[in-house]
């Protein structure tokens, strides 16, 4: 996700080998919406569920559930415990459930697992007035006066199992469900094609995040793009098109790795004056903004880091997946570093200096800790600052030393690894395999472990 904050202006495919999940939950059931209401109302199965001794579901605390059901043999309703204190993974949207056997002293988890729950939530009708969020963000589960907007994982709209011992959550998942909106025209499941209806069956058997677009507004399909809620002429949606046809086939040069899947962009407008976002869920990228920082954003040559960013995510969040502490500043780490190399070699290498040279005025008074010493995610300070703004200063000093084509052969290495965890060992275990271990130690001392680490990458640059 990369975020455009107005006051200070600044995650499919059952072939996925990388990080991939041992087996796929399937969603099926009933979904029904009222934009009006600003509510949802599930009844809804989680099956085939994967073998875990220690787990969480995650679901939204907006959701008040009626109760979770064992679908194992004849069936029985099952007692929820919550956890408040020790689900890391959370970022404050979601609760942590979990059911305990017979002994209270071991997790019980089903094979199959059913649950029912009402959830209902603010509608912000206009902006103008005192009728709207302070602040709007992705894990938002947003209504406004024409639609309803949600995430997958972040929102945890459905259930969500998370591995604990894996740090995995299963938020990819296959489904098969019946979504009814009274007051929409247009209902959108990621991963399928939208439907002209208020009412329709949607199914992927390929394993997606499910985020949802449902509501009172218009789409179009331009050479297999559906342009969901477009904000721009038809000139403009061919010119973006072009854009991101260009886009996409250039990272699959660059990766050796095909982008698959339909591709939907989705364009809605946030529930709060200041903010304005984009973020990717392949085979969707979400746009949230008004006027100048709609769609129209991705058309300007100054802001096409935005779309070039969350096209990368393709590969970077949803091709390979990443975890532990320092998963973060890798997935968007890796993501800006390589929107910024498209934004150089197709855009403008001008424009590619100016961002360059931002990002490294942005950073003159954090005091960045070093990938090698980061412990836990706090160590970060900023995070905004240390995954977008630091890291890829970094990775550029990086490429500065051992040239672009050993830096992509770097980020390939780490795309098609098939090792599960995605720590200090093994962001330096790939980097290693492919400059080998002298290289490897003149730039760990350089750049990866050293305090002035931000400082030796800078000047590593201006040369």
């Amino acid at each position: 996700m990369r975020k455009l904050l107005l006051v200070i202006t600044g995650f499919y495919c059952l072939l996925n080998i990388c990080f991939a999940q041992d087996s796929v939950p399937k969603l099926t059931g009933n979904i029904k919406i009222s934009i009006k209401e600003g509510s949802i109302e599930s009844d809804l199965k989680l099956e085939n569920i994967p073998h875990l001794e220690d787990y969480y579901i995650r679901l939204n605390k907006g959701m008040n559930v009626l109760n979770w059901k064992s679908l194992d043999g004849k069936g029985f309703l099952l007692h929820a415990s919550v956890e408040y204190d020790k689900d890391s993974f959370q970022t404050g949207e979601s609760m942590a459930y979990y059911f305990l056997d017979n002994t209270r002293k071991r997790k019980y988890l089903p094979n199959n697992l059913e649950v029912k729950y009402v959830g209902k939530f603010p509608v912000v009708k206009d902006t103008l007035n005192d009728n709207y969020m302070l602040s709007d963000w992705k894990g938002n589960i947003a209504f406004n006066s024409y639609s309803l907007r949600t995430d997958g994982a972040q929102s945890s709209w459905y259930p969500i199992l998370y591995d604990i011992k894996k740090d995995l959550p299963y938020d990819n998942i296959t489904y098969d469900i019946n979504v009814s909106c009274i007051d929409c025209k247009v209902l959108y499941v990621n991963g399928s094609a939208p439907l002209n209806s208020n009412k329709g069956q949607f199914e992927s058997k390929n394993p997606v995040p499910i985020n949802l677009y449902c509501g009172d507004f218009k789409y179009k399909e331009i050479d297999s793009i559906y342009f969901l809620n477009p904000d721009l002429n038809k000139n403009q949606l061919d010119s973006l098109g072009r854009d991101i046809d260009k886009y996409k086939k250039y990272y699959q040069q660059t990766f050796a790795i095909p982008y698959k899947d339909a591709f939907t962009l989705i364009h809605t407008t946030p529930l709060s004056k200041r903010n304005a976002w984009s973020f990717a869920s392949f085979p969707s990228v979400v746009n949230i903004g008004f006027g100048k920082y709609g769609l129209q954003l991705y058309l300007d040559s100054a802001n096409r880091l935005t779309i070039a960013h969350e096209l990368a995510h393709y590969y970077f969040g949803n091709y390979r997946k990443f975890n532990d502490v320092l998963g973060d500043m890798m997935l968007e780490g890796f993501t800006e570093y390589t929107g910024m190399q498209l934004m150089r070699n197709l855009i403008s290498p001008n424009i590619y200096n100016k961002i360059l040279t931002q990002k490294i005025n942005i950073l003159k008074d954090f005091q960045a800790v070093p990938f090698g010493k980061i412990k836990v995610s706090s160590d970060f300070q900023n995070r905004e600052l240390y995954v977008y703004y630091y890291a890829p200063v970094i990775f550029t000093a990086i490429e500065k030393i051992i040239g672009t084509d050993n830096m992509n052969s770097w980020l390939k290495n780490i795309l098609n690894n098939k090792e599960k965890t995605t720590n200090y060992a093994f962001l330096s275990g790939t980097l290693k395999n492919v400059i080998g271990e002298q290289k490897f130690a003149e730039i760990e001392s350089q750049l990866l472990t050293s305090d002035i680490s931000k400082s030796n990458a800078i000047e590593l640059i201006s040369k």
